[in-house]
């Protein structure tokens, strides 16, 4: 009998698993789980650096407004009086990068009244951003203010704001702030571009509808990054607005194939979602 009770208890203790091997099998499942979403997370970082990365600064592309022969029209940036008073956070990083594209207009054209207003908008707005040390940082040992009157030289200072922005955002994890300044950047890039080509002549116009078709595979690769956003109550609508844009390149397989009935419907359309941004 007492050779019963003991394997009868034995049996019992096989079956269901000390508490020291219980706690070891949740240790292991809850590990397996951890190391699985750090794995996803890294997958996550690089494939959003890899979009990033291929995505030009809003310097780069508007630079060309200026060497296209364009006049520069003030009334197409932002009210630089609002810069650094947008209450969200998604306004703010969406804002810096509109701020930082204006300021990349007026270097292109050598404004130096606007530019020095501009400048400060867009400081604003980076401190709102909490990014102004970049900002700073940058801006103060290239000598912003030496080079005013030098497009390529001022030009090439913002881009280099602009790029080491984005990459201390990633470094620091913080994709959802660079993602925002990006999107903004690229909306007000876009239609300083567009609303150039509708509203004056120029014989190098095909060079601004270059920068236009190129930003086909930019939009392409924004749309792909915002993908990785789907909780995200700020973006969602944004990308569906971004995504029916990608339409409006239906068509047009060339930079010389877009028409001003064309242009003058992106511009509508780009100039919504801006709205939309900075509202």
């Amino acid at each position: 009998m007492k050779k019963l009770l003991v394997a009868s208890l034995g049996l019992m203790l096989f079956s269901c698993g000390s508490p020291d091997t219980e706690v070891a099998e949740q240790k292991a499942d809850t590990l397996a789980v951890d190391s699985a979403a750090i794995k996803a997370d890294e997958e996550k970082e690089f494939k959003l650096h890899m979009i990033v990365a291929n995505i030009p600064a809003p310097s780069h592309e508007i630079i060309a407004i200026g060497k296209a022969g364009y006049n520069y029209d003030g009334s197409l940036v932002l009210d630089k009086a609002k810069a650094g008073t947008y209450p969200t956070e998604f306004k703010k990083g969406v804002t810096y990068g509109m701020y930082s594209a204006d300021l990349a207009y007026a270097a292109s054209f050598n404004k130096s009244n606007d530019l020095l207003a501009l400048f400060a908008a867009t400081r604003k707005a980076a401190e709102s951003a909490n990014v102004v040390k970049i900002f700073d940082d940058v801006t103060k040992n290239a000598h912003f203010e030496e080079f005013q009157s030098n497009p390529d030289s001022l030009s090439a200072i913002l881009e280099r704001v602009y790029v080491t922005t984005e990459s201390f955002l990633e470094s620091d994890k913080h994709m959802d702030i660079a993602t925002r300044v990006l999107v903004g950047a690229w909306v007000e890039g876009q239609y300083l571009l567009l609303s150039s080509i509708d509203g004056q002549k120029s014989k190098k116009d095909l060079d601004l509808k270059t920068k236009v078709w190129e930003a086909k595979i930019h939009l392409n690769n924004i749309n792909e990054l915002l993908k990785e956003y789907p909780e995200d109550q700020d973006l969602v609508p944004i990308a569906t607005m971004l995504a029916d844009y990608m339409k409006d390149y239906e068509g047009v397989s060339a930079a010389d194939q877009f028409t001003k009935e064309k242009i003058s419907k992106m511009l509508a359309d780009i100039k919504t979602i801006r709205t939309k941004l900075a509202e």
